[in-house]
């Protein structure tokens, strides 16, 4: 969830409909989340590669997107995502590594946007030094 929600007075209203999606997201995949830090969820996804992972995602952000309440009806939800997977050498702080930097540019970057570790090692790589 992005920030907006840490000022209002119930910020947690929205968990049940973000766990909601969450859960059909995830209906027909092996998947763990849970809480991870302030504002941060962590999904593990059992099987599933780095592209994988980003299509469901964008998924998830999108029927976020969507999301209506009928107490705050000029309320919206968005979530950025940062995506990592496991890599042959890669250890657990690695893997968390790479998908915490890719959120921060995904949130640097407009927020309700879904960024990926080879979308953003890619992007590194092509900035030429001076």
């Amino acid at each position: 969830m992005n920030s907006f929600w840490n000022n209002l007075p119930r910020p947690f209203f929205c968990l049940a409909p973000l766990a909601d999606v969450t859960d059909a997201a995830f209906r027909r995949i092996i998947a763990k989340y849970s809480k991870w830090g302030g504002e941060e969820i962590i999904v593990a996804l059992l099987g599933v590669n780095e592209s994988g992972a980003k299509k469901k995602a964008d998924q998830i952000r999108k029927s976020v997107e969507r999301l209506s309440f009928n107490n705050l009806p000029d309320i919206q939800v968005t979530v950025s995502t940062g995506v990592s997977s496991f890599e042959a050498g890669n250890n657990f702080d690695e893997i968390i590594n790479r998908a915490d930097k890719a959120l921060y540019q995904a949130k640097e970057g407009g927020r309700n946007k879904v960024i990926s570790w080879t979308e953003l090692s890619t992007e590194i790589t092509k900035v030429k030094p001076w």
